[in-house]
């Protein structure tokens, strides 16, 4: 498996850091996704 294989999902209820995260992540390659609380992660299809 290789770094495309995988997502990494980010819950947090502040922008700026999931906007960090995601672009921290983005910058090593890895594809990230982030959501608000964890409510909206569950219902995500």
């Amino acid at each position: 498996m290789t770094i495309d294989d995988h997502i990494v999902f980010i819950v947090d209820d502040d922008e700026r850091v999931r906007e960090a995260l995601s672009e921290l992540l983005d910058s090593h390659g890895m594809r990230a996704i982030a959501f608000e609380s964890a409510g909206d992660y569950v219902r995500a299809d």
